[in-house]
């Protein structure tokens, strides 16, 4: 082995030690030398890159048309992300005629929203085919504390709660105050009252209607808020509670129907005209109407008036549009938008929407706040949620017995057939119909 390469033994790293600690003492004694000015060496400047942002929870958020909705919507959608920075939202708006067929293509191509403003009708199909996300336990336990019961039920499908309220049909009844003080006669406050009314109200001329108590519509949302609250007020039912068949041709059905038609004169023409035209005492319509009157009829003394009793009831029939959210979502989408859908349900949005667009809020905590509070039009709306039950059956074809029921209420409204074939054929097509429905109860 090379001598430059021999392995270094114990006694040689000893003594190696011994004169590197002797030389540091005799270094020590010796006068120190002059330090070395240290080398500048020069560093450059090393640019520091700017942390990437973290990726944004991107929502894409559908709904129908109705444009001082639509642009309240907006803003508050703007409001949120500036909020919520962490947070972008698309919100894309379809004609209501088309919402229906875009929402069912869509979601069978994976290209839908993850938020989706359906009617309560559209649920059951949306669900059955398990688009539709269940709300987490956070969300339960709000909705059910905060919201109106007729929310929590538009919501619920077999016994399983899946949204946010987007917004209630909003029917209520709005009084005429001018002709029934012109006439001596007071605001009803049951159906009752309603029939007595058409003894001082209802005048003819030729065999014509030139002003009645009311002209109720008689086909879908109309004729469900009107008949349909009768009915019920009355202690019958629409469907029975199996959902598998009809239960409205009975005696309290032809009862209620009998009492309905009192308040139906298809030749005095549309609802909502005759009412403007003053020619009726009372109509249906939801607390946005008010800025029609106000615009067509400015010299209309007019109000809103609650629900009317009956024999067993006070009901109104109504409907329950929803914040759906997309089940094919991610987890993160999903959680971030039942946040937004929660959001926009906060006291002051639902106030706010009221003021831009006249749709009432559905909270109960909505009550209390002084500009729901201290005006009568809007704290009379948000008082009927408590008697307002949804008419909309959880079925899968509603669409088919609302229209069964519409065409046939449709030819007793015109004359042209009784009470008993109306029922008794539209109970004929509506058990037929059922036979094929999907029942999500």
């Amino acid at each position: 082995m090379d001598n430059n390469m021999r392995k270094v033994t114990r006694r040689d790293f000893l003594r190696m030690a011994v004169c590197v600690a002797a030389g540091g003492v005799l270094a020590a004694c010796r006068p120190a030398a002059p330090a070395a000015k240290p080398a500048v060496k020069e560093e450059k400047a090393v640019e520091e890159k700017p942390a990437a942002p973290p990726e944004k929870v991107k929502i894409d958020w559908w709904s129908h048309t109705y444009k001082p909705w639509n642009d309240e919507l907006t803003r508050q959608k703007e409001v949120y992300e500036e909020e919520n920075p962490e947070i972008e939202i698309t919100y894309t708006i379809y004609p209501g005629e088309e919402l229906t067929t875009k929402f069912a293509t869509a979601l069978q191509a994976g290209t839908a929203g993850d938020i989706l403003g359906a009617h309560s009708w559209m649920t059951p199909n949306l669900i059955a085919g398990d688009h539709i996300a269940e709300a987490p336990q956070w969300a339960l336990d709000d909705i059910k504390e905060r919201f109106f019961p007729v929310c929590v039920d538009g919501a619920t499908f077999r016994g399983k709660l899946y949204a946010y309220n987007q917004h209630i049909g909003g029917r209520g009844m709005i009084a005429n105050v001018g002709l029934l003080e012109e006439n001596n006669a007071e605001i009803p406050g049951s159906w009752d009252d309603m029939l007595k009314l058409t003894e001082v109200i209802d005048k003819q001329e030729g065999g014509m209607f030139t002003q009645a108590v009311a002209n109720y519509d008689y086909q879908g949302e109309g004729l469900f808020a009107s008949w349909g609250s009768i009915l019920k007020s009355y202690g019958g039912e629409i469907l029975g509670e199996d959902l598998k068949t009809a239960a409205f041709n009975s005696d309290i059905g032809r009862e209620a129907a009998e009492l309905w038609t009192k308040f139906v004169h298809a030749e005095m023409g549309a609802s909502g005209e005759v009412f403007l035209l003053g020619q009726t005492a009372i109509m249906e319509a939801g607390p946005w109407y008010k800025a029609t009157i106000e615009r067509d009829a400015p010299d209309m003394e007019f109000k809103a008036i609650l629900v009317l009793k009956g024999p067993k009831a006070k009901i109104q029939c109504d409907y329950v549009w929803n914040w759906l959210v997309n089940n094919a979502a991610s987890d993160t989408v999903k959680e971030a938008s039942f946040k937004f859908t929660q959001w926009l349900n906060s006291v002051e949005n639902q106030v706010s929407m009221y003021k831009a667009s006249s749709l009432q809020p559905t909270t109960y905590e909505a009550l209390e706040h002084p500009d729901i509070k201290g005006e009568e039009w809007a704290k009379t709306f948000l008082e009927e949620l408590e008697f307002k039950l949804q008419y909309v059956a959880k079925i899968s074809n509603w669409l088919e017995v609302d229209k069964a029921i519409s065409d046939e209420f449709s030819l007793l409204a015109t004359g042209e057939q009784s009470v008993y074939d109306t029922l008794s054929r539209a109970e004929a097509a509506v058990n037929k119909l059922l036979e094929e429905a999907e029942i999500f109860g």
